[in-house]
């Protein structure tokens, strides 16, 4: 894992020059609110939390300059994509036809899911190793979030890699083979799509019966697609933006 964890630095690093080159900074303040979050969510006071992960050899330091870099590239991925991405009611149209389709064939599955993304880079032919190697150390026990930590470029990296409940007809014809099986607690098989490797955890999963679409979407179908779509392409705009960044590092590298 020494290899992931050189290029998870070298991520932080590129990811600490893009945002200073947008004038993006994380405030002190910013930091302490979202350790005095994490800290509500554990039932601790923030002092507290910061003594329980002493414990475990994690510094106050160690923990603010994790949540700076969540925070740096949330600032980021909103300032270069979030703000200024449309959906159009072709689009909208077009997912709600791919969610009839597939409604006909199973749409009584819902998951809750968190995912772990990272590039396949065209100039580190060893990265494909890196699913194997992940999955290998969750098989040994390593926890979930801490690798998505470590290892995610996606924007769910903010939030431990949970992307909340999605619906299976939502889904590539390939993820929905990966998942559609799954119990709660399982992890899929590394799902590759163009440049990207991603492996999924289940972390609940809901079998319901849902009422069949109509021939067009209602306008509360309508938001719930239009959410969907702007968060593929955000999710999409924001691989691509490490990769351009990386790709860029490489030939100023070269440059030398």
């Amino acid at each position: 894992m020494k290899e992931q964890v050189l290029y998870a630095l070298i991520d932080e690093k590129l990811l600490e020059e893009a945002a200073s080159k947008q004038s993006i900074v994380v405030s002190d303040q910013e930091l302490d609110l979202v350790i005095e979050d994490l800290a509500t969510k554990n039932d601790l006071t923030a002092e507290n939390l910061i003594v329980e992960l002493q414990k475990k050899q994690v510094s106050k330091q160690e923990l603010q300059k994790m949540f700076k870099s969540h925070i740096l590239w949330s600032k980021i991925i909103k300032n270069e994509f979030a703000d200024n991405v449309k959906v159009s009611e072709q689009e909208i149209k077009e997912q709600f036809e791919i969610m009839r389709k597939y409604q006909k064939i199973n749409n009584d599955i819902r998951l809750k899911l968190a995912q772990i993304v990272f590039n396949i880079e065209p100039n580190n032919p060893g990265s494909k190793n890196y699913a194997a190697n992940i999955i290998s150390a969750l098989n040994s026990g390593a926890d979930f979030k801490s690798l998505v930590r470590e290892f995610s470029v996606a924007p769910s990296k903010e939030n431990g890699g949970e992307i909340g409940w999605v619906q299976l007809s939502q889904l590539t014809p390939t993820t929905i083979e990966a998942l559609k099986n799954l119990k709660p607690g399982a992890i899929s098989k590394p799902i590759e799509q163009e440049n990207n490797v991603m492996i999924f955890k289940v972390l609940d999963r809901q079998d319901i019966v849902t009422k069949k679409l109509g021939v067009i979407p209602t306008e509360q179908e309508k938001k719930e697609i239009e959410a969907f779509l702007k968060m593929k392409k955000i999710n999409t705009g924001a691989k691509a933006y490490m990769s351009e960044i990386k790709q860029n590092a490489f030939v100023e590298i070269r440059k030398f």
